[in-house]
């Protein structure tokens, strides 16, 4: 008989290297809340933080698949801005918040296809495309 052997072991690297911004975020963390303890290490401030970077996170996100793809989309803010104003619009003449966010969500959808026809059908580099499209 034959002996199976064991895979061999992936070593974890936890180095700063890789991790450095996660390092430095809880250094920040500690820092603050030994220095001004009755102001920063309280759940309305970590309340207050999460919910200003709310925004940022949903963004990065819907970043995660065209990066991880090797795509670049410069086109993120200029499609958040838009539907933004959209929905700004929309809200301040009374058109109701379902018809706000469903065009918002159909415009950033509609810039997206558009940012997806020039890069796959026409052949052209995600960051020179998304460029582009962003200064349209």
């Amino acid at each position: 008989m034959s002996e199976v052997q064991a895979a061999p072991r992936r070593r974890i690297n936890l180095g700063f290297d890789r991790f450095s911004g996660v390092y430095v975020w809880a250094a920040l963390i500690v820092v603050f809340s030994l220095w001004i303890p009755s102001l920063f290490f309280q759940l309305d401030n970590a309340k207050t933080v999460l919910a200003f970077q709310a925004i940022s996170a949903i963004v990065a996100l819907g970043l995660i698949v065209p990066v991880a793809s090797g795509a670049f989309d410069l086109t993120i803010a200029g499609t958040m801005t838009v539907s933004g104003c959209f929905t700004g619009w929309a809200l301040l003449h009374h058109k109701g918040v379902v018809f706000a966010v469903g065009g918002a969500f159909v415009i950033a959808v509609l810039i997206g296809l558009f940012n997806a026809l020039v890069v796959v059908k026409f052949k052209v580099d995600s960051f020179i495309g998304t460029l582009g499209v962003g200064s349209i």
